[in-house]
């Protein structure tokens, strides 16, 4: 991403510490989602709009969710909610800026 906003090239050494650890972290995050459709106590919460923030990278950044199907089951959930798409429509214009698109 920091080509993209014009911040310098990649550093693949802390993107694959990085990969390493958000891998780490998702494996944590698929076994509290066994059983349940939402991250805190079962229903939708505060929790998901932030853990939403960083999941949305993984797609720019290449970091693939499929050894995570409870993960990208919540993301489509998150996905498909009316209040998702109508954020995003808010920030597309700074998101297009900063990326430069």
């Amino acid at each position: 991403m920091k080509p993209a906003a014009g911040v310098g090239p990649t550093d693949e050494a802390r993107c694959a510490v990085a990969h390493k650890l958000a891998a780490s972290q998702l494996k944590a995050v698929e076994r509290a989602l066994e059983g349940h459709d939402w991250l805190a106590n079962g229903a939708f919460s505060i929790v998901e709009p932030y853990a939403l923030a960083y999941l949305e990278q993984s797609g720019p950044v290449g970091f693939e969710l499929e050894p995570f199907p409870r993960v990208r089951q919540w993301y489509e959930r998150l996905d498909a909610r009316d209040a998702t798409r109508r954020v995003r429509e808010l920030i597309a214009p700074q998101r297009a800026a900063i990326m430069g698109v």
